[in-house]
């Protein structure tokens, strides 16, 4: 064998043992040490799928979404396979570019994928329509996917379409199929909640409320309808207290949490806490108008 393709080989072995590495690293979720594996091929590698899909996943363990959008397009941009483009529609959705996101799944309707793939398309299109409050969209794809076995998703899209055409009762109907179908889906105890809600049900309306934060406690929409309740709810005050802080280690610059949390401070007096709520709010956006409002009634209320 010529020195050359002794050269060859050995290059190759060695690029495998990188990889090999990373892998390994992505089991153990070691996402930092599979980066500096791969940061030593990339100039090398840039265009080598390989290299890009070990790269894709590091980066979405490291949740480096803006870099993943990126190692996405240049996936499909190397090979195209309706999975990539699948891929790169969610990483256009997580940095919330709904009208690129919705762009490819428009086009991917339009080739041959498989079932569970056309499911995935079609719900990720649902939930832009619906955050667009595109409501024929939304329906015209639940009837696309009527051809298929109705998940908890689909009941629950089908009964937001429902409720924007006041048609109540059926949407009722549909949120409870979702939670039957699904005791995890969050977002179907809160739809269901809020119907309650309207109903005039508190209780029930807490509890559907307090469900979905069971099942996740960083819905920020089930928490801010929680926080809403507690003047109602005295009682739960000190849970409530829990959940929001709980969310808040997470997610600390959340203005509408931090809010939240700041009205509740504020109704039991806990002016220090406030106080330091407050500073934080302002420290995030120092120019903000309302914030120093907000900042002035909270002064007037502890001199009253």
């Amino acid at each position: 064998m010529s020195d050359i393709a002794l050269g060859i080989a050995a290059s190759a072995a060695s690029v495998d043992s990188v990889f090999g590495q990373v892998n390994q690293a992505l089991k153990n979720k070691k996402y930092y040490a599979a980066l500096r594996q791969l940061s030593g091929l990339s100039i090398q590698y840039s265009k080598d799928i390989t290299f890009l899909t070990y790269l894709s996943e590091t980066q979405k363990g490291l949740q480096d979404f803006t870099n993943l959008l990126k190692t996405h397009s240049e996936i499909v941009r190397q090979r195209g396979h309706a999975e990539d483009h699948l891929n790169l529609m969610r990483s256009y959705y997580k940095l919330n570019f709904r009208n690129e996101a919705l762009d490819v799944g428009l086009n991917l309707q339009s080739q041959k994928l498989s079932v569970t793939q056309e499911m995935q398309v079609g719900e990720l299109l649902i939930k832009i329509y619906l955050e667009e409050n595109d409501f024929e969209g939304a329906q015209e794809t639940i009837l696309r996917l009527s051809k298929f076995k109705a998940t908890d998703f689909m009941y629950w899209a089908q009964g937001v379409v429902l409720l924007n055409l006041d048609q109540k009762d059926k949407a009722l109907e549909c949120f409870r199929h979702a939670v039957e179908l699904n005791p995890e889906n969050d977002q179907a105890w809160v739809s269901l909640g809020m119907m309650h809600k309207d109903m005039g049900d508190d209780d029930l309306h807490v509890a559907n409320i307090e469900k979905a934060i069971d099942v996740n406690p960083y819905n920020s929409s089930a928490l801010k309808q929680l926080t809403n309740s507690m003047g109602r709810k005295q009682d739960k005050m000190e849970a409530v207290f829990d959940s929001v802080r709980y969310y808040l280690k997470e997610h600390c610059f959340d203005e509408d949490i931090s809010l939240c949390h700041l009205q509740m401070l504020c109704q039991t007096k806990q002016w220090g806490l406030a106080e330091f709520e407050m500073e934080k709010l302002i420290l995030d956006q120092p120019h903000s108008e309302m914030f120093k409002n907000i900042k002035k009634s909270m002064f007037e209320l502890q001199t009253m």
